[in-house]
């Protein structure tokens, strides 16, 4: 025959181990529990700093296309300014160049006069006064 006690005692252990194995169980369910939730947490907290990171971004998007725009406008002004300079100067130029030609002719004109009147005054000195 089988005796009852130890198969009482058998079963009691094994009722005690499933006991400890579920409370093991438990714990570790707990744990885990407890780890996801943290993982949640910090998942939330991440997509929270994401959504800052976005928001920032599309706020510096803007101001970079503002600058962008006034870069362009400012370019485009001063390069209109540089052209009107530009030619201005150039008319300027023009303006001098005649100028110049005008006061080199002027001279010429001037120099040639004058030798033109040496050349009369050492004739009339050195050869109308032996005739």
């Amino acid at each position: 025959m089988v005796d009852t006690a130890n198969f009482e005692q058998l079963i009691s252990q094994m009722n005690n181990n499933i006991v400890h194995l579920k409370d093991d169980v438990t714990k570790e369910l707990k744990k885990v529990s407890d780890e996801v939730s943290q993982v949640k947490e910090e998942v939330s907290q991440i997509k929270e700093n994401v959504n800052q990171i976005q928001i920032d971004l599309t706020r510096l998007e803007g101001k970079i296309n503002e600058n962008s725009l006034k870069i362009d406008s400012n370019y485009d002004r001063l390069s209109d300014q540089i052209e009107a300079t530009n030619k201005n100067l150039e008319t300027n130029l023009s303006g001098l160049d005649k100028r110049v030609s005008n006061l080199e002719i002027v001279n010429r004109s001037i120099l040639i006069g004058l030798i033109v009147a040496l050349v009369g005054s050492f004739f009339k000195i050195f050869y109308l006064d032996k005739i």
